[in-house]
C-alpha cells in the first residue's frame, strides 16, 4: 500500500528539518576531542555519611554484587562454549604472526557473544524489579565490563579463573562511565559540595584546605576536566568508610623533582640494589613491615586457639582440621568475632603501610633518574620460592607502581632479557660463572670483588636494548668500572646498609587564583546552630 502524497507544507517542514540536521552535523567536529592515551589521575576524597545513608549505600552495593555475579556467570558460560568449539583449537594452532588469526578470534567472540558490548548489554538487562531501583544504568554497564575483563584475562592466560563475590566480601567500588550517569558532583541542601548518587542523595565531601592534592583536584574540576566519578568503601574496625574518587584529565600534582640519570635496578624478594651515575645503594625491601607481621601472626595464633576451643569436633586426633565444611562460624563467640575484626584491620594497615613504603621508595628512585633498566623477572616464581617474604613485601606490585610513576614523570622502565644476559653470573670483564643463591659476594679471577646485587644493578645499565637481542656491552662497563670508586672501594659488609637518598621536594604553595567556585568548595561548611527550645528565634 502506497503512502499518501505529502502536501507542500509538509514538504517544507521536512526540508527545514533536514537542513537543520545538516547544519548541526557540520558544526560538530569529527576529530577526537581528547587523545586516547591522554594522562589521567585520580583524586581521593573522604565522604561524610549518616547511618541511614550507610544502609542505602550497603543495599546498592549488594544489588551491584548480584548483578556482577550474574554477569560473571554468563561470561564464564559463553567463554566455555566458545573454547569448546573446534574452530577455537584450529585458530589457536595458527601462527601468531598471521594477521588472519586475530580476525578469526574476533569472529568467534562475536558469534558466541563474548565481547565487551555484549556483556554490558546483558548487565543492563539484569536491572529488573527491585534491582532497577538500586543499580543504575551506567553502573550496571561498568559491572558487565568488569566481568568481561576478568574472564577475558582468564581466557588469554594472564590470570586464573575469576571467583564470584560472596556476601561477606562483596564489591568495594562502583563507578559511572561519564558525568551523565548517576554518580556525579552535586550539592547538599546547605550548599556543601559532595558526591551525588542520583537525585536527592548527596554525600558531602570532607575536604582539607591545607591538602595541596585537594586544591589541585579543585582546580581541575573548575577547568572542566572531570571525566567520571567513583565511590569506594573500606572496612575499618568492622565499619564501612566511604571515599569518592574523581578521575581527572591531566597530570597529578608533582611532589618531587625527577632525576636525569640512568638507573640500574636489581630487585630481589627481600633486598633491592639501585645504581645511578653518582651513587650505588642497597637496602632491605620494606623492612618496616616486620613489626606488623608479628602482630598479624599473634592474632592468627589467637584465632586458631579460639577455633580449637570452641569447636573441637572440627579437628582429628592428630590436631589437623577435618576436610569438608566447618560449622564453627555458626556458633562463634563474641571474642572470636572481635579477633577476626582485629585480624582484618591489621592486614589492612599492613597493606596500606606497604603501599606507602612502595611509593616512598619509587619516589626516591625516580629522584635519581626516570629511565630505569632492570631484569625481567617472574614474580610468580618468586612466590613459589619465597612465599612469605613476597607476600609481605610484594615486589611485583612495587614494579607496577614504579612503571606507572616513571611513565607519569616522562621516563620508562626497560625490562632486560635475563636469559641472554645472566647478569648475576657475569663479571665486568665479561666472564660468566654460575653461583648459588647463597653466595652473595661476587669474586672473579680478574680481581673484581663486589656485592652480587650491586654488581648486577651496575651491569644492567650497560645492556644494549636497541634490538631484541639484549647483549651486555662489556667494554663500556669495564671503562666505567675503572672510574667508579664509590663501588670498587666499598667494603662488602656495608653494601646492605646504604639507603637510596630522598628526592628533592617541590614546593606546592597556594594557587594564584581563588578556588571558591570550582565545583568543590574548599571552605569548611558552617554547622547550623540548633535552636535552644521550641520558643527560640530562628
Amino acid at each position: 500500500m502506497e503512502a499518501p502524497p505529502k502536501s507542500n507544507g509538509e514538504r517544507d517542514i521536512l526540508y527545514e528539518r533536514d537542513v537543520g540536521r545538516r547544519r548541526a552535523a557540520a558544526l560538530v567536529s569529527r576529530a577526537r576531542k581528547r587523545p586516547k592515551d591522554a594522562p589521567t589521575f585520580v583524586a581521593s576524597i573522604p565522604l561524610e555519611v549518616t547511618m541511614s545513608q550507610v544502609r542505602t549505600i550497603t543495599a546498592r552495593f549488594e544489588g551491584a554484587r548480584r548483578i556482577y555475579n550474574a554477569c560473571l556467570g554468563e561470561a564464564l558460560k559463553r567463554a566455555r562454549w566458545m573454547r569448546a568449539d573446534m574452530r577455537w583449537a584450529h585458530v589457536k594452532a595458527i601462527s601468531p604472526d598471521d594477521p588472519a588469526r586475530s580476525a578469526k578470534f574476533r569472529e568467534l567472540r562475536r558469534e558466541y557473544g563474548f565481547t565487551e558490548q555484549d556483556l554490558m548489554s546483558y548487565a543492563s538487562g539484569c536491572r529488573v524489579s527491585w534491582l532497577r531501583e538500586l543499580v543504575f544504568a551506567q553502573e550496571a554497564q561498568v559491572l558487565g565490563r568488569r566481568a568481561y575483563e576478568a574472564v577475558n584475562r582468564w581466557v588469554i592466560g594472564e590470570r586464573g579463573r575469576p571467583r564470584f563475590k560472596s556476601v561477606s566480601r562483596g564489591l568495594h567500588s562502583l563507578e559511572a562511565k561519564d558525568l551523565t550517569g548517576a554518580l556525579r558532583i552535586g550539592q547538599t541542601s546547605d550548599g556543601r559540595a559532595g558526591l551525588q548518587w542520583r537525585q536527592g542523595f548527596v554525600l558531602p565531601f570532607r575536604l582539607d584546605e591545607a591538602d595541596p592534592c585537594h586544591r589541585w583536584a579543585a582546580l581541575h574540576v573548575a577547568a572542566g576536566r572531570l571525566l567520571r566519578c567513583r565511590i569506594t568503601r573500606t572496612r575499618i574496625q568492622g565499619r564501612w568508610t566511604f571515599r569518592a574518587q574523581l578521575v581527572l584529565d591531566g597530570v597529578p600534582l608533582q611532589r618531587y623533582e625527577p632525576g636525569r640519570q640512568l638507573v640500574g635496578l636489581d630487585i630481589g624478594p627481600s633486598e633491592i640494589a639501585v645504581v645511578s651515575d653518582h651513587g650505588a645503594f642497597k637496602e632491605t625491601f620494606c623492612a618496616e613491615l616486620a613489626d606488623q607481621q608479628r602482630e598479624i601472626r599473634r592474632l592468627q595464633r589467637r584465632l586458631d586457639r579460639q577455633h580449637r576451643a570452641g569447636s573441637p569436633s572440627c579437628y582429628d586426633e592428630r590436631g589437623r582440621h577435618r576436610k569438608g565444611g566447618c560449622d564453627w562460624w555458626r556458633a562463634r563467640s563474641k571474642r572470636a568475632d572481635q579477633t577476626i575484626v582485629d585480624l582484618a584491620d591489621a592486614q589492612r594497615r599492613l597493606a596500606e603501610h606497604r603501599e606507602s613504603l612502595h611509593g616512598n621508595l619509587a619516589n626516591r628512585i625516580l629522584g635519581q633518574g626516570t629511565v630505569i633498566k632492570t631484569e625481567k623477572i617472574s614474580y610468580r616464581a618468586f612466590q613459589r620460592a619465597f612465599g612469605l617474604s613476597v607476600a609481605r613485601r610484594a615486589p611485583g606490585t612495587f614494579m607496577t607502581m614504579l612503571t606507572r610513576k616513571a611513565a607519569s614523570a616522562g621516563g620508562k622502565v626497560i625490562d632486560v632479557n635475563t636469559w641472554s644476559t645472566a647478569l648475576s653470573q657475569t663479571c665486568v670483564c665479561g666472564a660468566q660463572e654460575r653461583k648459588p643463591l647463597s653466595q652473595r659476594v661476587h669474586v672473579c679471577r680478574c680481581g673484581v670483588v663486589a656485592d652480587r646485587d650491586v654488581l648486577a644493578g651496575f651491569l644492567v645499565r650497560h645492556v644494549d636494548t636497541t634490538n631484541n637481542l639484549h647483549r651486555l656491552d662489556a667494554e663500556s662497563a669495564h671503562v666505567e668500572w675503572a672510574r667508579r670508586d664509590d663501588i670498587r672501594g666499598w667494603p662488602v659488609s656495608r653494601c646492605s646498609n646504604r639507603r637510596v637518598p630522598p628526592a628533592v621536594p617541590v614546593g606546592h604553595g597556594k594557587p594564584s587564583e581563588p578556588v571558591g567556585h570550582t565545583g568543590i568548595s574548599l571552605s569548611p561548611a558552617k554547622t547550623p546552630r540548633r535552636p535552644a527550645g521550641p520558643g527560640a528565634a530562628a
